[in-house]
């Protein structure tokens, strides 16, 4: 515990630290990338629960019950938010260059807590974030002159969105756009924001900001233009309609999504391609159309084994897991049986042999596929094993009532 006090007064932190108006020049790596991972490293040392990166530490510690479900989404913020200014001010600079303006009025400093506020599930808080700096581009921008294509102004005297609705009125060939460097950091705002209110399930109001993005992008970039950011505010808006299972819409700016990350990649396993795909395969599951489902997932599930380079993660878990589902919407219980098990390899290799509701989720469909298929002693085992897990885990869990009544019947 002496270790752990003296690794903190390093940082030199007490209770009446603020940001004065004038702000100060951090050295991110030294004041403030650090700081979380020394704490956890000596909490870790503390615990005799130390694993090779601070993130399966922090996992760790969780799943041992070392630490309390408060820290743990305390801990996992910081280093999110660390980690994210460090990597932010890097290609800042565009180099390793450490130093950092801080101040109560920086737009980038907001911006981050935001994104790592969205990133740990405080969405009120990352709202708030986001809608500060978004009203800080749109006065910059308001302020700036409407030009046409050869830079002459057209109007100085109207706010941001009289000049969207200049330019929507104007016909292709006489396209008004505006000359300003802040909009790429509007479309930025706007995503993240419709993101944030669409986790709260907010969704009329996260559309409005996915539209809203959408529409600067094809203003400043074209109506077909192939980018990034185009692409992804497409895939945006097909998890929006996706949420409120509109099926076809998510269909839609999955498949338009999925084109222009084709357009942009200079690589065949793109993360972006892969998670389009996977959402794709969600969605015709969703519309029972299991054979297009199926082509999708394994599609998505070898583009996520190629740049996982051979090691385990969630994302390969929950592919395999969603193929098994497919597998048993389909009543090919065999296929299923295999998939199942190889997601629950996948699940106990992340959770380090320790149990998870993952597992027990994937025990009790596993359940379900053997039970089809006439084995019923095998069945009765991994169920058993799903509720002991549940009970222990998430004893609200609406499985366990169907769990507790399958076995009493078998």
């Amino acid at each position: 515990m002496d270790m752990l006090k003296t690794d903190v007064e390093k940082f030199n932190f007490i209770e009446d630290d603020r940001l004065c108006d004038k702000g100060f020049s951090a050295d991110v790596k030294k004041e403030i990338y650090r700081f979380p991972s020394i704490l956890l490293l000596d909490i870790c040392i503390v615990c005799e629960c130390a694993e090779s990166t601070s993130w399966e530490s922090l996992e760790a510690l969780a799943h041992s019950g070392k630490i309390s479900q408060d820290l743990f989404e305390s801990m996992k913020f910081l280093l999110a938010a660390a980690t994210y200014i460090r990597l932010s001010t890097y290609l800042h600079h565009d180099s390793h260059d450490d130093r950092m303006a801080l101040s109560p009025q920086s737009i980038h400093v907001r911006y981050l807590l935001g994104d790592a506020y969205s990133n740990t599930g405080q969405y009120e808080k990352a709202e708030q974030c986001f809608l500060q700096v978004l009203q800080v581009e749109y006065d910059k921008t308001s302020a700036e002159p409407l030009t046409d294509y050869s830079g002459n102004p057209l109007t100085t005297d109207c706010d941001i969105q009289d000049k969207v609705d200049l330019m929507s009125a104007a016909p292709p060939e006489d396209r008004l756009v505006m000359i300003t460097h802040n909009t790429p950091s509007i479309i930025a705002y706007l995503v993240s924001l419709g993101n944030v209110y669409r986790l709260q399930k907010k969704y009329s109001t996260a559309e409005a900001y996915f539209m809203k993005a959408l529409q600067f992008i094809r203003y400043l970039y074209g109506d077909e233009a192939a980018v990034q950011p185009a692409a992804d505010t497409l895939n945006n808006n097909a998890a929006y309609f996706n949420d409120m299972k509109q099926c076809d819409k998510a269909e839609d700016y999955s498949l338009q999504a999925l084109t222009v990350y084709r357009q942009i990649s200079h690589r065949a396993d793109r993360v972006d391609i892969a998670n389009t795909l996977s959402n794709l395969a969600i969605n015709y599951n969703r519309m029972e159309q299991y054979y297009k489902a199926e082509d999708y997932y394994l599609q998505a599930l070898s583009m996520k084994r190629q740049f996982s380079n051979g090691a385990v993660s969630v994302e390969i878990a929950q592919t395999l897991y969603n193929i098994a589902l497919n597998y048993s919407d389909k009543k090919q219980y065999n296929k299923a049986e295999d998939y199942y098990l190889q997601a629950l390899t996948v699940y106990k290799q992340i959770s380090h042999g320790s149990d998870s509701v993952d597992i027990a989720g994937t025990l009790y469909n596993l359940g379900v596929s053997y039970a089809a298929v006439g084995e019923n002693i095998k069945s009765r085992e991994v169920r058993r094993q799903a509720l002991d897990i549940y009970m222990r885990l998430d004893p609200l869990n609406p499985n366990i009532v169907a769990l507790d009544h399958q076995l009493q019947l078998s």
